[in-house]
């Protein structure tokens, strides 16, 4: 396991509304596992999600994200694929469908480099958002 350091953008449109983003800058875990990346980071209350983890588990073809503790949800992100979950809030359960558009990855053994995602997401019904999520890391 090596720290480094992680910089999540996330972004977000929807038809009717501007554009609003968010980012985070964290201390992070990284690993080498078999034929995959294991990155652990704590949310903050930037996000809205403090006292939860997310774990992001990089593969050629996709990524996988979890999150646990206040928030908790598990998404899957692969090109061309709709991808069917629950996520749990303090609302309660939503309904949500992603359909990833674009997932680009570039990062080394030492944990440097970056992660592009775009997706649409419709939560429970409601309206279709627009997302980006674009994460550095450094060693």
């Amino acid at each position: 396991m090596k720290n480094i350091k992680i910089r999540v953008v996330g972004s977000q449109s929807r038809y009717s509304k501007k554009e609003e983003q968010i980012e985070l800058v964290t201390d992070a875990s990284f690993n080498k596992k078999d034929d995959c990346y294991v990155i652990t980071y704590d949310e903050s209350d930037l996000t809205g999600m403090e006292g939860s983890k997310t774990k992001l588990k990089i593969l050629d073809d996709k990524l996988i994200m979890t999150k646990f503790g206040t928030v908790s949800s598990n998404i899957e992100f692969i090109v061309g694929k709709r991808y069917k979950t629950g996520y749990l809030t303090s609302l309660g359960l939503l309904d949500m469908e992603i359909l990833t558009t674009n997932y680009e990855t570039n990062i080394n053994n030492e944990g440097i480099g970056s992660i592009d995602i775009e997706y649409k997401v419709n939560l429970s019904g409601f309206e279709e958002s627009l997302n980006k999520l674009h994460i550095d890391l450094k060693g």
